[in-house]
């Protein structure tokens, strides 16, 4: 297992780990990167909750992971599995307007002007999953959608009242466009959607296979991540990360 080389315009990674591929509870941490590549620890400890079924391998080994010998199933839609892999941060999501979480976020610590791209949830918004649109994000459409889920009452019961897109299987939350340095791709039908990093139900309520943590913890973790950083997401198990070369973590001094 190795890290493809992470492009210098990446200065920003969260990082989930999991005991072991089928634990349902983990830890997550962001790194910031030195000059020199390594990735510093900042220190902080934040609980999550992942899939009910535990992780399993993308289903095209994460946008960045490159993985010749991977041991064990692959996502599959439904699974209730959480994706391992390094992943895009798409944006942010949430039923605020774009001042309104921006000065929230600026109650956080965000740096004025450099959050994360965001996108309001409204009535009628959904992540749609059928053949024709798989993995996407659609305000206002057919609401006779085969599989779709309704973004803004999940919003309104609070999960998906604050939360982050992972750039997984070709996610696509902006019309086509992305946020980030990669295009979506093209989305593998069935091979998972709307995996989202979001606020949970409760600590140690596992999820359909998102990542979610407190509010207080979701709307920090929104606040810490800076656009200019091009952060990324890896997830993956402690007993994959031991064999996982081509990453330098260390703890801030």
């Amino acid at each position: 297992n190795s890290i493809k080389d992470i492009p210098a315009i990446h200065e920003q990674m969260v990082v989930v780990t999991t005991p072991f591929k089928e634990s349902t509870t983990g830890t997550l941490r962001i790194y910031d990167r030195n000059a020199d590549g390594t990735w510093v620890d900042s220190g902080e400890r934040i609980d999550v909750n992942v899939g009910r079924k535990g992780l399993s391998w993308s289903v095209d080994n994460g946008d960045l992971l490159d993985s010749e010998k991977v041991n064990g199933r692959r996502k599959v839609e439904g699974d209730g599995t959480g994706p391992i892999g390094l992943f895009t941060i798409e944006g942010g999501f949430g039923l605020k307007n774009n001042n309104a979480i921006e000065s929230q976020l600026a109650d956080y610590g965000a740096v004025s002007g450099d959050t994360l791209p965001y996108r309001q949830i409204i009535p009628g918004s959904q992540w749609v999953s059928t053949a024709e649109n798989y993995n996407q994000w659609i305000d206002n459409g057919n609401h006779n959608y085969a599989v779709r889920e309704n973004l803004h009452s999940i919003a309104r019961s609070g999960p998906y009242e604050y939360g982050l897109v992972l750039g997984y299987n070709g996610a696509d939350m902006f019309d086509g466009r992305t946020a980030s340095n990669y295009p979506p791709g093209q989305a593998q039908y069935k091979g998972g959607s709307a995996i989202f990093g979001h606020v949970w139900k409760g600590p140690g309520v596992p999820t359909a296979g998102c990542t979610a943590m407190s509010r207080e913890n979701m709307i920090h973790v929104m606040a810490t991540l800076q656009r200019s950083q091009n952060p990324l997401w890896l997830q993956i198990p402690e007993s994959e990360l031991s064999n996982l070369e081509g990453l330098r973590f260390q703890r801030r001094s």
